[in-house]
């Protein structure tokens, strides 16, 4: 089992609301559809910075996903919200 950590903030003009319906949209419409996906959750604090934490069944799984993410025209919208100089993933594999 992999967990996948995600950091980001959003860009200035985008809201809140924008954003979280966005990312349910992506969530609901790309992300459940994964081969390996397992579970999902995402957290904001006070800063406004952002964790996506995934949890893959391997970690091929959760490379491959990450690179075709930009490539489904659907996840565009929830991407373009996201200040990609603020990215930030990790991926760790359970020992124990």
């Amino acid at each position: 089992m992999v967990i996948e950590i995600a950091s980001f903030e959003l860009n200035e003009w985008i809201e809140k609301e924008d954003f979280l319906e966005n990312h349910s949209a992506t969530h609901h419409n790309w992300v459940v559809k994964q081969n390996w996906f397992l579970r999902r959750e995402t957290y904001c604090d006070s800063s406004w910075l952002w964790k996506d934490v995934v949890l893959w069944e391997n970690i091929e799984s959760a490379q491959a996903a990450a690179k075709v993410i930009g490539s489904e025209p659907g996840n565009l919208p929830w991407l373009q919200m996201i200040n990609g100089k603020t990215v930030e993933m990790y991926h760790w594999n359970k020992e124990f």
